[in-house]
C-alpha cells in the first residue's frame, strides 16, 4: 500500500511563541498543513507562511465562533482528499518520535474495513517551565483526546461540527461529529504549552469567566489546578 495522504488542520490565533515548533515537528508526518487563522496580530501569520506545506488562511470576524470556523476547516482540509486527518492547537508540538510511531499504527489499519477510525493521542500539560510537565492521576495529568482520524470508510457528506452550548461554541471538539468506528489509544505524546507561564492561565481564566460566566475556571489561578500536582522532567522519547 501507497503513503497514506495525512493533513494536519488547525485553528488558531497569536500563537507566535509555539507555532513555529509545532510546525517544524508536524511538517515530517503531514503531507498538508491546513491553518485558519482567526486574526493574530503577532507574527504568526510571517511563521506559517515559511513553511511549505501550509495551507494558510486567515479571516477578520468580529463575532468568534468555533463550530462556524471548524466547520470552515474541515471543508478546506477535505478538499485535499486525505486518508487521515490530525486535530492539533497552535500551541501544541508533537513528540519527536510522533511521525515514525503514528506511520506504525496506520500500517495496521485496513483500508477497506478499518479496525480503528479515531486515534486518541496523550497531551502533556507543561507547567511553570518548559522542563516540566503534569504526570498525576488527574484531568491535568493524565489528559486523551481524539485528535487523529480516518476518512477510510467515512461518509464525508455528514461529517460536521455541531453547537458546543458554550458562549462562541467553545468546547466543540477536535474532530467533526458523525465518524462511525473505533477509537484506539496510541503511545504518541503532544507537548501542550497553552498553560505553561501563570500568565497565560490568568489570561485563559478571566478570557472565560468573561464569556462563559463561569467561575471555575479561577481554579487555574487560584491554586486548585496544582492540588496534588506531580511535575515530570522533559525528556525527549526515542
Amino acid at each position: 500500500m501507497s503513503k497514506p495522504v495525512i493533513a494536519c488542520s488547525m485553528r488558531i490565533k497569536n500563537v507566535a511563541m509555539w507555532i513555529g515548533d509545532s510546525l517544524s515537528e508536524t511538517s515530517k508526518l503531514a503531507d498538508h498543513i491546513v491553518i485558519l487563522d482567526d486574526g493574530s496580530t503577532d507574527n504568526t501569520p510571517s511563521i506559517c507562511r515559511k513553511f511549505p506545506k501550509v495551507r494558510y488562511y486567515r479571516q477578520f470576524c468580529s463575532i468568534s465562533d468555533q463550530v462556524r470556523d471548524k466547520n470552515k476547516l474541515l471543508k478546506y482540509t477535505l478538499a485535499l482528499n486525505p486518508d487521515w486527518v490530525l486535530a492539533l492547537d497552535g500551541d501544541e508540538v508533537l513528540e519527536k518520535k510522533a511521525a515514525s510511531k503514528i506511520l506504525d499504527e496506520i500500517a495496521e489499519i485496513d483500508p477497506q474495513n478499518p479496525q480503528h477510525t479515531i486515534f486518541r493521542l496523550r497531551l502533556l500539560y507543561f507547567w511553570n517551565d518548559l522542563n516540566h510537565y503534569r504526570n498525576e492521576n488527574s484531568k491535568w495529568g493524565q489528559f486523551w483526546k481524539d485528535a487523529l482520524w480516518t476518512t477510510w470508510g467515512q461518509n464525508l457528506n455528514t461529517l460536521q461540527f455541531l453547537p458546543s452550548g458554550f458562549a462562541e461554541n467553545h468546547h466543540c471538539g477536535r474532530i467533526p461529529k458523525g465518524i462511525v468506528g473505533n477509537r484506539k489509544d496510541i503511545d504518541v505524546w503532544v507537548k501542550h504549552y497553552g498553560y505553561v507561564y501563570f500568565w497565560q492561565r490568568k489570561q485563559k481564566a478571566e478570557f472565560y469567566l468573561r464569556t462563559e460566566k463561569k467561575p471555575s475556571y479561577l481554579n487555574l489561578i487560584n491554586g486548585n489546578a496544582e492540588k496534588g500536582m506531580i511535575l515530570e522532567e522533559w525528556k525527549e522519547r526515542v
